[in-house]
């Protein structure tokens, strides 16, 4: 996460005026390895976004 093309913050922004009342999961790629590790470090990333 942070290092591809997707820009998170024009797409909350989006996502937040046209789904206001929708949850956002995010599916990170061999997230649940090491005991989630991957899945932690996407969701402290998008937390900060």
């Amino acid at each position: 996460m942070g290092f591809g093309d997707v820009n998170f913050q024009s797409l909350f922004q989006i996502l937040d005026e046209s789904t206001p009342n929708i949850s956002f999961i995010p599916e990170i790629w061999q997230g649940h390895k090491n005991d989630g590790e991957g899945f932690w470090k996407a969701l402290e990333y998008l937390e900060k976004v």
